[in-house]
C-alpha cells in the first residue's frame, strides 16, 4: 500500500487537473459569451450609427457614453472628442446647463421628455431648431443608469403653416416610434407596425388600401365617416360606399387607368353612410407602385358636407346680394326716370318762361322754382353717383383738359349763390401750377363743386376761396395737384369731422335741419379722389371756418403749350361767369343761348310719348327757327323717316309700342339712314343706359331734364350747316 502522502499527492494532482479543466472550460464560455456580447454591441452600434438623427447616451453624471455620426457632425467633433466628456467641455456654459437641466427632468420624471432647442450647426454656423427626446435608461434591476437622447431638426416644420399641422402630428409619432426602436431593438418590426397604425388612426381624413375595388384596410377615421365599427370594411367591396350602381361606376376602369399611369385622381362625389344618409366627399387616390398594379392604391377620403353647405350658403348669399344689387339698380333707374320725366317739363318750362318779360315777383317765383328743381336733380344725381361708386361702375377718364376751364365752370355755378349771400368768391392759383393736364376734368370739377357748394351753404359772412397748388410727391413719387376750398363759415369740431366723407353723414342732426342735404357729396368726393389715385381731408375748428382739400396725381399734357390763367379768374370774382365749352363744341349765341343761325330751318323729328314734353320741345326748337315734327312712339317714327326728310331725330327711350332702342335699330336698317343723326333724350341716366343708346346706333345722348345750354351744344354738334 502506498504511503498516505502519495495518496494525498495523487488526490491533489487529480483535483488540480479537474480545476484546470474547469478553468479552461470557464474561460472558453467567457470568451464565447464575450464574443456574443461584442457582436450584439456591434449590431446595436451599427443600428444607432444608421439612424439619421443625432443620438447620444449619457450616464447620470452627464458623461457621454455613446453617440452616432449625426450627433458628431452637429457639434463638429469626433467621437473620441465626445466620449468620456461632459457638455461643459465643448459647448457654452449656458447651453451646457440647459442640456443638463433637460437630462435631469427626464430622470426625475422617470419618463421620456421632449424639448425644443436652438443649436448652431458647426459646419455653417446656421441656427436650427431641434426637437429632442430624452429617455431614462434602466439596468436589469430597473434602476435608472443614464439618459438616451434623440434629436430632430424641425426648423422647416416649425415654419410651416396650419396646413402642415397634421403632418407635424405624424412626425411627432415618428419621433416617438424611433425612440421605441432605440429602446426595443429586438422588436423593430412590431414598432414599425405600431407606428403605421398610429399614423393612420391619428389622421384627420379617411385612408384606405384598396385592391381591385376591395378594401384591404381602413383607418379609424374612414370607419367613423361611414358610421362603421372597427374592421367592418376589411375585405369588403367599395360598393358599400355608393348609393347606386351609377355612382359606383364613377370610380371604375377609367379612374384605375388614370391612377396606374402614375397620376393622382381627385373628384368630389356623394357617398352613402351605413345608415343610408348621403354626404359629400372629396376622394383622392394614387397607386402604391405604378409598376405593380397588383399592390393596389391608397385612397384618401374627406367629408366635405359642411364645406359644400358653406359654399352653397355663400353662393346663395352672393346670388341674393347680386339680386338685391340688381333690384337696387333697377329701382334707382326707375326712380331716376320717373322723376326726370316730369322734371324735364318743370325745368324746361321754367327756363322758357324766364326768357320772357316778367314782373319782379313772377321772376323771383320762377327762379325759386328753377333753383328748387335743380337742387332736386342734384340730389338724384348724388344718389345715382353713390350707387355707381358702390357697384364699382365708375369709370375714370384720362384725357387732355384745361384746368382753367374747370375752375371757370366751377365758379360759374357758385358765384350767383355767393353773391346772394354777399360772400367774396376768390380763386388762388399758384403761378407754378400747369393748366394743361391729363386726367378726368369732369370728376375734378365735381369734387370742387361739392366742396364749393358746401362752403357757400355753411358760410354766412366772409369769403369762399378756391386754392390750387402744385405739391411734391415725396420719396420720389410724382407730383400732386392740390385743390382746396377754404371758407369762413361755421367750422367743425373734431367729433363732427370724424363722421365726414361717409355716405349719408353730416356734421349733426341740427345741421341737417338748418341746411339740408343728403350727406352724399363728401362721400362721393372721397371715392372719386381715391379712384383717381388721390386722397381727401379737412382742416377745421368751430367758428374758424373749414378747408376741404383733395389731391390727385399731376399729369402734365406736354403736347399743349403753356398758358397763363385768365386774368379775370385769378383773385376776387364777382358778377356772372359762363361755363366754357371744349374746342370741339360750337359757339353759342351770346345772349339767348340759342344756336347760331346756321341751324335755323333744320327739320327735327321729336319722338316723345309725353304730351307736355312734346309741347316743351316744340316751343324750344320753334323759337330757335327750326321746323319740328313729332312721333308719339318708335313705330310711328320709323314710318315717318321713310316718307319725310329730316336733319336730326331726337329720340325718347321709354315709349309704348316700340321703344327708342328698337326704333333706332330699325331706322339704321333702312336704306340711306346710316348717316341720319339720332340723339337720345333719356330720363335713364345710368351709365349702362347711355352705353345702350350708343350701341344701338345713336350718335349722342342728352339726359332729362334737358338744360337749354346742353341741348344747344348737342344740336350744334350734329346739325348740318344751312349756309
Amino acid at each position: 500500500m502506498p504511503p498516505l502522502s502519495w495518496l494525498i499527492l495523487i488526490a491533489l494532482l487529480s483535483l488540480g487537473a479537474l480545476l484546470a479543466t474547469w478553468v479552461w472550460t470557464l474561460r472558453r464560455m467567457v470568451r464565447h459569451r464575450t464574443a456574443e456580447l461584442l457582436a450584439q454591441r456591434a449590431q446595436l452600434k451599427t443600428l444607432v450609427r444608421c439612424i439619421p438623427d443625432p443620438v447620444w447616451l449619457k450616464d447620470l453624471n452627464g458623461v457621454y457614453l455613446a453617440c452616432n455620426p449625426p450627433f458628431q457632425e452637429l457639434f463638429g467633433l469626433a467621437e473620441s472628442d465626445l466620449l468620456g466628456k461632459r457638455d461643459h467641455d465643448f459647448v457654452e456654459t449656458e447651453l451646457a446647463d440647459w442640456f443638463r437641466l433637460n437630462d435631469q427632468r427626464a430622470v426625475d420624471a422617470n419618463a421620456p421628455q421632449m424639448n425644443e432647442e436652438w443649436l448652431a450647426l458647426a459646419s455653417t454656423g446656421q441656427r436650427r431648431l431641434f426637437e429632442t427626446i430624452r429617455s431614462p435608461v434602466y439596468d436589469a434591476q430597473g434602476r435608472v443608469i443614464g439618459v438616451l437622447g434623440v434629436a430632430r431638426d424641425i426648423t422647416d416644420r416649425a415654419q410651416a403653416n396650419e396646413e402642415l399641422e397634421n403632418l407635424r402630428h405624424h412626425l411627432q409619432e415618428l419621433v416617438d416610434a424611433r425612440t421605441t426602436e432605440l429602446a426595443e431593438l429586438a422588436e423593430s418590426l412590431r414598432s414599425a407596425n405600431i407606428e403605421q397604425s398610429a399614423i393612420l388612426d391619428a389622421a384627420t381624413v379617411g385612408i384606405g388600401l384598396v385592391r381591385n375595388r376591395v378594401l384591404q384596410r381602413c383607418n379609424r377615421k374612414a370607419e367613423e365617416i361611414f358610421g362603421a365599427e372597427p374592421g367592418y370594411f376589411n375585405g369588403k367591396q367599395t360598393r358599400l360606399w355608393y348609393a347606386s350602381d351609377e355612382d359606383y361606376a364613377k370610380g371604375g376602369p377609367e379612374v384605375y387607368a388614370q391612377i396606374m399611369r402614375g397620376e393622382t385622381h381627385a373628384r368630389e362625389q356623394q357617398l352613402r353612410r351605413l345608415d343610408g344618409r348621403l354626404f359629400w366627399a372629396r376622394i383622392t387616390a394614387r397607386a402604391l407602385e405604378v409598376d405593380h398594379p397588383e399592390k393596389g392604391m391608397v385612397g384618401v377620403l374627406e367629408d366635405i358636407t359642411q364645406e359644400r353647405e358653406t359654399m352653397d350658403a355663400l353662393r346663395q348669399a352672393k346670388e341674393a346680394a347680386e339680386s338685391a344689387a340688381k333690384a337696387k339698380s333697377q329701382f334707382l333707374a326707375n326712380m331716376s326716370h320717373e322723376i326726370r320725366t316730369p322734371m324735364n317739363a318743370v325745368i324746361g318750362l321754367s327756363q322758357l318762361v324766364l326768357r320772357t318779360e316778367l314782373s319782379p315777383q313772377q321772376r323771383d317765383y320762377l327762379e325759386k322754382i328753377n333753383d328748387a328743381s335743380e337742387h332736386l336733380m342734384s340730389i338724384i344725381n348724388d344718389i345715382l353717383d353713390i350707387s355707381k361708386i358702390e357697384a364699382g361702375k365708375v369709370d375714370i377718364d384720362h384725357s387732355a383738359f384745361d384746368l382753367g376751364k374747370v375752375l371757370v365752370n366751377t365758379c360759374a355755378q357758385l358765384v350767383d349763390k355767393a353773391n346772394s349771400k354777399s360772400l367774396e368768391m376768390i380763386v388762388d392759383v399758384a403761378p407754378d401750377v400747369p393748366l394743361h393736364l391729363m386726367g378726368d376734368a369732369r370728376r375734378i370739377g365735381q369734387i370742387l363743386l361739392n366742396y364749393g357748394a358746401n362752403a357757400v351753404k355753411f358760410t354766412d359772412t366772409g369769403s369762399v376761396t378756391i386754392v390750387v397748388r402744385r405739391q411734391e410727391g415725396g420719396d420720389g413719387a410724382p407730383p400732386l395737384l392740390y385743390c382746396a376750398v377754404r371758407d369762413t363759415g361755421i367750422g367743425l369740431s373734431q367729433a363732427q369731422q370724424a363722421g365726414l366723407f361717409q355716405s349719408f353723414q353730416q356734421a349733426d342732426s341740427s345741421t341737417t335741419r338748418k341746411y339740408g342735404g343728403t350727406g352724399l357729396g363728401l362721400a362721393i368726393s372721397k371715392s372719386l379722389a381715391e379712384r383717381m389715385g388721390g386722397t381727401v381731408g379737412v382742416q377745421s375748428a368751430p367758428g374758424q371756418g373749414s378747408t376741404f382739400w383733395f389731391t390727385v396725381p399731376l399729369h402734365v399734357n406736354a403736347a399743349a403749350p403753356a398758358s397763363p390763367l385768365p386774368p379775370d379768374l385769378q383773385g376776387r370774382i364777382q358778377g356772372q361767369l359762363t361755363r366754357t365749352e371744349s374746342a370741339d363744341e360750337p359757339a353759342m349765341a351770346p345772349e339767348s343761348g340759342l344756336p347760331l343761325p346756321a341751324a335755323a330751318g333744320s327739320r327735327i323729328l321729336v319722338v316723345e310719348d309725353t304730351a307736355i314734353n312734346r309741347m316743351l320741345m316744340d316751343e324750344i326748337l320753334t323759337q330757335a327757327g327750326m321746323v319740328v315734327e313729332f312721333a308719339e312712339d318708335g313705330q310711328v317714327a320709323v314710318a315717318q323717316v321713310q316718307t319725310r326728310p329730316y336733319d336730326l331725330v331726337l329720340m325718347d327711350m321709354q315709349m309704348p309700342v316700340m321703344d327708342g332702342i328698337a326704333a333706332t335699330v330699325a331706322i339704321r336698317q333702312l336704306p340711306g339712314m346710316g348717316q341720319l343723326p339720332i340723339i337720345a333724350m333719356t330720363a335713364n341716366a345710368m351709365a349702362a343706359d347711355c352705353e345702350r343708346c350708343l350701341a344701338s346706333g345713336m350718335n349722342d345722348y342728352i339726359s332729362k331734364p334737358i338744360m337749354l345750354d346742353d341741348l344747344w351744344v348737342v344740336l350744334g354738334r350734329w346739325l348740318p350747316s344751312k349756309d
